[in-house]
């Protein structure tokens, strides 16, 4: 189902579009009850996002063009390599256990800075 077509959630949408405006919030972890729409929603909000440059075998997904902020991997590879291969590839989602889903915008696992709590549609 496309992105639009998600109904009785629109504070989730909205902060979804958030997140693609403003990708230094870095992630994002969104809770709710079962079957509420939450993981469709993210996976076609995830197939509307350009793809992006990551780290190749880095676990975090790692920019190559943001050198600052680099996990502690790929900044001993670059260290020692003076390079760091990289490829294309979709933004990821990950799901969690039960109800959990993070969407990371820029791959830094720890840097999820704002939750959505979401409610059954009435």
């Amino acid at each position: 189902m496309p992105f639009s077509d998600f109904v009785d959630l629109e504070d989730l949408k909205k902060t979804l579009l958030g997140l693609a405006l403003d990708p230094s919030i870095g992630g994002l972890l969104i809770l709710g009850p079962k079957g509420t729409g939450n993981s469709s929603l993210v996976r076609a909000f995830a197939e509307l996002l350009p793809d992006i440059e990551v780290v190749v075998g880095c676990r975090f997904g790692c920019s190559p063009d943001r050198v600052e902020e680099l996990c502690g991997d790929c900044s001993t590879r670059l260290k020692e390599d003076g390079k760091l291969p990289h490829v294309t590839r979709k933004m990821s989602t990950i799901e969690g256990q039960g109800r959990l889903r993070r969407f990371h915008s820029q791959g830094r696992a720890s840097s999820h800075k704002r939750h959505v709590q979401t409610t059954n549609p009435v």
